[in-house]
């Protein structure tokens, strides 16, 4: 196998290795500018605005870590 075939199987396993880190926090800049810090910093980032959307998208995937406002209104 050539170095040319094998970046694109390098690329795909570098982005499966990615930790995942879910942003919680009613602010959308609060959420945009910590998911963009986290993006950089080499985190597969998905933001939520409530607890109960948080909840929503952690029943269809997991998340390594949790960045949770913990004046969260609602739930």
């Amino acid at each position: 196998m050539s170095i040319s075939e094998m970046v694109p199987t390098m690329a795909a396993n570098a982005e499966a290795r990615l930790l995942r880190l879910l942003i919680v926090d009613s602010e959308r800049p609060v959420r945009d500018a910590c998911r963009d810090v986290a993006q950089r910093a080499g985190f597969n980032a998905a933001t939520a605005e409530s607890a109960e959307q948080a909840l929503r998208l952690l029943e269809q995937q997991t998340a390594d870590v949790v960045l949770l406002d913990l004046r969260l209104p609602g739930m």
